[in-house]
Formats: structure tokens, C-alpha cells, sequence
């Protein structure tokens, strides 16, 4: 028996490199551990003198491409794998953006890169915790995702990013995940 009904994966982030590629829009390469060192949270526009709005806007003139074309991470089939082994149903539950193609991207980008591993097309959905409950878990690097889905019911890992609570743990997000899940499932 599963130890959970389902498991939702963000998508940006977490299974694809997001951020390599909205730096790349504005025309900077994107630095993990110089990012780290900022301090500045999520808001990764901020890093490099851009407001949030004007990284969207410069996402936003790459179209679909920018979101279909998004680098898996090296760590998407495992992460999957460590996901499908405790929950009976894996899916991706990734937030809009407000650019164009971003949907149409998103599913082309799950089309030509893991709907192998998970069969149904991504759930876009912008306040993610009105799908948490009890034996649901929720793997986002958004403190904020986690904490609404820990209010309402579910279970979540915070995955590690420089711009959250786990940013010391960034380097191998995988060893936090499994430990993690190790403790959710009482191993």
C-alpha cells in the first residue's frame, strides 16, 4: 500500500531548470552559489537590478519556446522514481506565469521530457494548497507553497534552492528529499 494517495511535483525548479533560463532571457548566465550568497529570497530579478515584472516581461518575448525548451534537471528521473515509490499517483502541479505560451510550453515541455515517467499532463493551478489534504504530498521549492500546504491538511518537502529555508542544502537536493521522505513514511 502506498503511503500516500498522491504526490504533486513543481515543476519549475524542481524538475526543470527555470532559473538558468529566465536569467538567460535577460542576458546573464545564473550562478547558484552567487545567488546563495545574496540573500535575496525568490526574488531572482532582484539579484541582478530587475524587478519581478521586468523578468516576466523578458520571459514573456521568448513565447512558448522558453518554456518548452526548459533544461530537465539532473535529478528528474530520480526524484520521480523516489515519489512514485510512496505515492500511487505522481503529477506535476505547476503555477501560471503570466507570459505567453506558458501553459502550451509547459505541456510540450512534459510531452518531449517525462510523460513516460508521469502519464498525466501537468495541473496548473496558481494557490496550489486547495489540493492539499491528508495522504497528499506537495515537493515545491516555494516556502510559501509548502507552509499553505502544511496549513491545509498535506504533507510537503521543502525542495532545496538558494532562495529558500533549505538553501544551505541546495548542492544535493536529493539527499534532503530522501531523508525526508524517509521520515514522512516512518522508516
Amino acid at each position: 500500500m502506498a503511503h500516500f494517495e498522491a504526490c504533486f511535483l513543481d515543476l519549475d525548479c524542481v524538475l526543470c531548470d527555470w532559473a538558468s533560463a529566465a536569467f538567460a532571457a535577460c542576458g546573464h548566465s545564473y550562478d547558484a552559489d552567487k545567488y546563495h550568497r545574496s540573500g535575496l529570497g525568490w526574488d531572482v530579478g532582484h539579484a541582478f537590478g530587475y524587478s519581478k515584472q521586468q523578468l516576466f516581461d523578458a520571459v514573456d518575448l521568448c513565447g512558448e519556446g522558453f518554456w518548452e525548451n526548459l533544461e530537465p534537471l539532473p535529478w528528474l528521473g530520480d526524484l520521480v522514481g523516489v515519489a512514485s515509490s510512496i505515492a500511487a499517483d505522481v503529477q506535476i502541479l505547476t503555477a501560471p506565469a503570466a507570459t505567453s505560451g506558458c501553459y502550451s510550453g509547459k505541456l510540450k515541455w512534459w510531452q518531449r521530457t517525462c510523460q513516460e515517467l508521469i502519464q498525466k499532463p501537468p495541473i496548473l493551478c496558481k494557490d496550489k494548497f486547495y489540493l492539499s489534504r491528508r495522504r497528499r504530498l506537495l515537493i515545491d521549492d516555494s516556502d510559501e507553497n509548502v507552509d499553505l500546504w502544511f496549513e491545509n491538511g498535506g504533507d510537503a518537502i521543502l525542495f532545496p534552492q538558494p532562495w529558500n529555508e533549505n538553501r544551505d542544502l541546495h548542492k544535493d537536493p536529493m539527499c534532503h528529499v530522501r531523508r525526508r521522505v524517509l521520515e514522512l513514511v516512518g522508516a
